[in-house]
């Protein structure tokens, strides 16, 4: 190749990179200003992160007025007496009222209750997509809202933890029923998501119940300790075993979440501090239930884990290998 013919296709190439540079450039752009739209929240996206909109499920029979437990098959658990329940409903009928009453939600306000776009980080409304991105850049500090282990907590009168019988647990979740504390978004999803994982990971089946109406933390405040006692107290007739372990939601906590041996809470939106994803939350909360202990705070403290507080909040879902011994052996 002549060495005019070598220059000319070096200038050409030169210049596709510089257009295909361009070009970058110009995507990035645009990108960034589909983001920048993308992050900017509605009045009543705000409103609702604020909780100044109506809860979604009010005016139905999940709204907390009655006492309302939902299984498989709306079947009659054994561990509720007749004088414990109002009703006895179906997954299948629960997953009805939730998502009507959600569709109305939308429709009225333009707000999803699964997919809030605004969470509060210190009391500021703010972006769910801008709090993640800048928890991943290390902008926030998540050293407030962290999670609580309480390691010593349990009401009833069971062995030291919890413990998988004939390869199933039971998993009870319970919401909070009163109106300062009743959880404004959907948690299901997150919660059950959240099992999945452990189901899959160490072969355990889960028998999964909802019960609405049977916690009323009214007399609590946002207090982290004082919720977990709550719950444990209001909720203890639903432990029929070792096998079985309660986790609770309310709208609002000093912390993201808190567990004890067989009871663990979690907060939509920590009072302060940067929320975790619901999934994540869920997952390292029960993680504590079966004795995984937290791995500090930021993430070159360990190596990636739900278990460090960095990670969980950037959602690293997996355990490094020795909190999945430590539940591996506790959970069977």
């Amino acid at each position: 190749m002549s060495r005019r013919k070598f220059l000319k296709r070096i200038g050409s190439t030169a210049v596709a990179l510089s257009l295909g540079t361009n070009a970058v450039a110009a995507e990035q752009s645009k990108s960034q200003e589909s983001s920048n739209r993308n992050s900017t929240l509605s009045e009543n996206q705000i409103a609702y992160a604020k909780r100044e909109l109506p809860n979604y499920l009010n005016n139905t029979i999940l709204d907390g007025s009655q006492k309302v437990t939902v299984t498989e098959a709306a079947e009659v658990p054994e561990y509720l007496s007749e004088g414990d329940y109002d009703k006895i409903i179906s997954f299948r009928e629960f997953n009805t009222i939730e998502s009507r009453a959600r569709d109305k939600f939308i429709d009225k306000y333009g707000v999803d209750p699964k997919n809030p776009k605004a969470t509060l980080v210190n009391g500021k409304p703010m972006h769910v997509d801008v709090v993640r991105k800048s928890v991943k850049a290390g902008k926030m500090d998540l050293s407030a809202g962290h999670p609580v282990d309480v390691s010593g907590e349990s009401v009833s009168i069971q062995s030291s933890a919890p413990k998988a019988i004939d390869g199933e647990i039971h998993l009870h979740v319970v919401p909070a029923s009163d109106s300062e504390h009743e959880p404004s978004a959907s948690y299901k999803d997150a919660t059950f998501n959240a099992w999945a994982i452990f189901g899959s990971e160490f072969g355990i089946e889960a028998k999964r119940s909802i019960h609405f109406g049977h916690w009323d933390a009214s007399d609590v405040g946002t207090n982290t300790d004082n919720l977990l006692d709550d719950i444990a107290d209001d909720t203890d007739k639903f432990r029929d075993g070792d096998n079985h372990i309660v986790t609770g939601w309310v709208d609002k906590m000093n912390n993201n979440g808190v567990a004890g041996k067989y009871h663990s809470v979690n907060a939509i939106d920590p009072v302060y501090g940067v929320p975790w994803p619901h999934e994540q939350l869920v997952q390292h909360e029960l993680s504590h239930n079966f004795d995984a202990p937290d791995r500090g705070q930021a993430g070159f403290e360990h190596e990636k884990c739900v278990m460090n507080y960095e990670y969980a909040a950037r959602g690293i879902d997996y355990w490094c290998d020795e909190d999945h011994n430590i539940i591996e052996n506790n959970i069977k």
